[in-house]
């Protein structure tokens, strides 16, 4: 149920949606980007980002190349949380 809500959500600044970060120009993922670190610097989110090269994702994959990704990010968030208790 929660992965269907999630799909349906529509991310948005300003008039700017998120549904596919493939579809979005270069100017587009700069203002996300720039936005999520703004949140997470007043510390009203927790976020992680991960950036792979298309070099990459040809040579290992796309799902693995993303599996990695998630994992290195939740370890991160991780840390990150037990530092504040």
């Amino acid at each position: 149920m929660l992965q269907e809500q999630y799909r349906k959500m529509k991310w948005k600044i300003d008039k700017t949606f998120i549904t596919d970060s493939k579809k979005m120009t270069k100017m587009g993922r700069e203002l996300w980007f720039k936005k999520l670190k703004s949140l997470e610097n007043e510390k009203k989110i927790f976020c992680k980002l991960s950036f792979k090269s298309a070099k990459e994702i040809d040579k290992r994959g796309i799902s693995i190349t993303i599996k990695d990704c998630i994992t290195k990010n939740l370890k991160k968030l991780i840390r990150q949380l037990a530092k504040k208790k």
